[in-house]
This record gives C-alpha cells, sequence and structure tokens, in this order.
C-alpha cells in the first residue's frame, strides 16, 4: 500500500478532526490530497504523539489524528503509555511504517528487523488497535476510529516513497503554518483570545 492512497482515503472519510504530522513526505503528502488549515504539519520526531496528546485532552470537544511514521514513533514510545493510562476518547494514533527513515537517506529503522510497533503499543496499553497493509483494511480502521472513542492505534504497512515521485514542499514554513493553525481553532471556537505575537497576559479579556 502506498502511503498517499492511505492518506487519499483518510482525506475523503475526514469531517472535522484536528490533524498534526511529523516531519517528511507524510506532511506534504496530507498537503497535496487533503490541505485544511485545522493541518498542523512538520512537528518533530518523537514529539508528534505527545503533542496530540496535549491537544486532545485540551480540546476534549473535538477528535484529535496524529499521522507520523515509525521513525518517530521510535522515538516517541514512550507517550504511549501516557496515552494509554490517560485514556483520551477523541484521540487517534496512525503510524505509517515503511521500515525506513524515508527522509534521513532512508536507512532503515528497527521495524525493518523484529520490532513491532502493534506489540509495542498492545504493551503500553492501547488495546484499541488495527494493523493494515491494504486500502481497504485502512479505510475499514480509519472509519471506526473516527467514528468511535479511543483512544485507537492504526498501524499501517506501506512501501518507501518512490524518489521519482513528485511530492512539493509545503508553500509555507512552520511559523506561518502554526498561525493559520491558531487562527483556524479560533474561529471554530476552540480556542478564545488568541492574537498573534501577543503574550498571554496581554490577550484581550485577560
Amino acid at each position: 500500500m502506498k502511503r498517499i492512497d492511505a492518506l487519499r482515503v483518510f482525506a475523503s472519510e475526514r469531517q472535522d478532526e484536528l490533524v498534526i504530522t511529523g516531519v517528511g513526505a507524510v506532511g506534504r503528502e496530507l498537503y497535496k490530497v487533503g490541505h485544511k488549515e485545522t493541518n498542523l504539519y512538520k512537528v518533530q520526531m518523537g514529539f508528534v504523539s505527545p503533542m496530540g496528546l496535549g491537544l486532545a485532552l485540551s480540546l476534549p470537544q473535538r477528535k484529535v489524528v496524529v499521522l507520523e511514521g515509525d521513525g518517530s514513533a521510535l522515538m516517541g514510545l514512550g507517550a504511549w503509555a501516557t496515552i494509554a493510562n490517560e485514556t483520551p476518547k477523541n484521540l487517534v494514533l496512525i503510524v505509517f511504517d515503511n521500515g525506513a527513515y524515508e527522509g534521513g537517506g532512508r536507512h532503515p529503522t528497527a521495524t525493518s528487523g523484529k520490532a513491532r510497533l502493534e506489540i509495542m503499543a498492545r504493551g503500553a496499553g492501547l488495546e484499541k488497535q488495527y494493523v493494515c497493509d491494504d486500502v481497504q483494511s485502512f479505510d475499514a480502521a480509519v472509519k471506526a476510529a473516527l467514528s468511535g472513542e479511543g483512544p485507537f492505534f492504526i498501524l499501517a504497512k506501506v512501501e518507501l516513497l518512490d524518489p521519482n515521485e513528485d511530492i512539493p514542499n509545503h508553500p509555507f514554513d512552520i511559523t506561518e503554518n502554526t498561525y493559520a493553525f491558531m487562527r483556524a481553532l479560533t474561529r471554530e471556537g476552540l480556542v478564545e483570545g488568541w492574537v498573534e505575537g501577543v503574550s498571554a497576559s496581554h490577550r484581550p479579556g485577560k
């Protein structure tokens, strides 16, 4: 299964969920097939799931979806135990496992050997999980996770990106993306009084 095909499925099923992606091609592919201003891209490796947890706990009225690769997931495994213990019903973790640090020279990750992320996730306490290696099973998993109470863990086995495939970069940097993301949350009434470049103590209503 190609990751971009899985992302097309996700984009077609998605409603108003907030989405956080890691660095690398996963965010660029999502931008190509399903960009929304409620997408926060380019979160550094190891911090994607923790940030998703924080957002889910602070905004329990809105579902939060984390999209990251196996390399990033391996760097942030400790967050899975916290997620399981906190049990945010509105959090979905989707890990795209291609067995490589795709953006760093295509070097193999531990999942190309003996490591199995689904076993690690279950050991951390994430019991609602799906392992998918084709578009049909991924579609079924996404539908279940977006409509049900989590936390959910979806492991999608995907191919390495073809280096000749044209996946353009985002036309903005992470700062501009963060401002757009926060503006979107403000417009939707999820946060109040947020103003660019103004510290919390000087925001309107403080």
